[in-house]
């Protein structure tokens, strides 16, 4: 199995919900919306289930990743995920998840507001699945490396996936060994190098 294989298979469950969820209020007929107020409450509501979904998710995909790189102890719960998608900067995107998730709703909505086009609700759909994907990973990333440390591992090796589509900068850190509170960022988004335990 690859070391992500469980984050797609969850990505995949939660994109089928973030597209359901979406149709909602595409359904709901952007065209239709008679006043902003009753736009601002199903984009708002629209979010809001989303956001509920992705933490779930989150919280199934940080639990499987603590557990496989050997963590036993800590239960992990959604309050420690809204904090990481709280707080943590991401070092790729440049953005804190929860702030980014807000202002992806509000420019959905002035979207939808401005242009009264079903279009821009699969856009804002596209834009914050991109999102998601991302940090679905990032979430897998760390709660390997809280597994590790749990486990009392100090050193990971990063392994990239050795072909022609490496970058770079993941192929100059390829077999290079850190510590594990001293692990560099993910160069670029959708990167799939791998940290395993020394």
């Amino acid at each position: 199995m690859n070391m992500y294989e469980q984050t797609d298979r969850e990505m995949k469950r939660l994109t089928t919900l973030l597209v359901r969820e979406f149709g909602k209020l595409k359904k709901k007929s952007v065209l239709a919306f008679d006043d902003m107020n009753s736009l601002k409450r199903a984009v708002d509501e629209c979010y809001k289930d989303c956001y509920r979904a992705i933490v779930n998710s989150f919280v199934s995909i940080a639990r499987f990743y603590f557990k496989a790189g050997g963590g036993e102890d800590t239960v992990i719960t959604a309050l420690m995920i809204e904090q990481f998608l709280s707080k943590e900067l991401d070092p790729v995107t440049k953005y804190i998840f929860k702030a980014e998730s807000d202002r992806k709703r509000a420019r959905a909505f002035e979207a939808i507001a401005v242009s009264r086009d079903a279009k821009e609700v699969d856009k804002a759909l596209k834009l914050y699945h991109a999102q998601v994907k991302q940090w679905a990973d990032e979430i897998t990333d760390e709660f390997t490396l809280r597994g590790y440390e749990d486990k009392g591992i100090r050193k990971v090796r990063w392994k990239t996936e050795e072909d022609a589509r490496v970058c770079h900068e993941c192929a100059e850190r390829n077999n290079k060994v850190y510590s594990i509170r001293n692990v560099p960022p993910k160069p670029h988004i959708n990167c799939r190098c791998i940290l395993l335990p020394t």
